[in-house]
């Protein structure tokens, strides 16, 4: 299908959650949620939005800003925790390591990291991204750009993509005993809570910038 078909139908389901009750499947997940997953295996098309999509509700939007700027210190510390858990994820972790952007030395990591904060919370929080020409729209167009440049780079580079990304982690090796602590509390989790199946179709899932993403 088409990208265009494919957004039409991602604002459909969307728009379904919103507005009708919601049809729970047996691991307890809302079946459109279930139909959004069919995107884990489908390349991102990288098409910055002309309009906004019909199940927007701007006074909805405006509450979520102010519930932003009330809940500062939450929502970064959330956004921190958000970030650490994405480098466990193989779709993360891996285009991270095969730009080089985090993986040369730990200032290209801290000024990559400080400079994805700027954009989040200077600009993504301080105008509507659908008016063309404010600080949010400018900042999203770029971020996504950008990610399309290094999802361009990992098409490119073909059988080699997942080459590189091991040769970045020779001599590294997570160790010492806070990383052994970690490493038996997820083997505890792990036996103590049923994984749903799209938690694993997730965390398995070989296609880099997917439509789900």
């Amino acid at each position: 299908s088409s990208m265009a078909e494919n957004i039409s139908y991602i604002d459909r389901s969307v728009e379904s959650c919103l507005n009708s009750e919601m049809t729970n499947t047996d691991c307890g997940q809302c079946s459109e949620f279930a139909q959004l997953l069919l995107g884990l295996t489908s390349p991102c098309g990288f098409e910055f939005p002309t309009s906004p999509p019909v199940w927007l509700d701007k006074d909805l939007f405006d509450e979520g800003i102010k519930f932003y700027h009330k809940n500062l210190v939450g929502i970064l510390a959330s956004s921190g925790e958000a970030l650490i858990m994405g480098l466990a994820l193989p779709t993360f972790y891996k285009p991270l390591a095969f730009s080089g952007a985090t993986s040369k030395n730990k200032r290209a990591a801290l000024m990559r990291y400080m400079e994805t904060g700027r954009h989040i919370y200077g600009r993504w929080y301080g105008g509507k991204p659908w008016e063309e020409g404010c600080d949010a729209a400018e900042s999203l167009n770029l971020v996504n750009k950008m990610h399309k440049h290094v999802a361009d780079m990992i098409t490119k580079a073909g059988d080699s993509f997942e080459e590189k990304v091991d040769r970045a982690f020779i001599d590294y090796e997570v160790e010492g005993d806070q990383a052994k602590i970690l490493k038996e509390e997820l083997a505890d989790l792990k036996e103590s809570f049923d994984m749903p199946s799209e938690y694993y179709d997730y965390m398995n899932g070989k296609q880099t910038f997917s439509e789900f993403d």
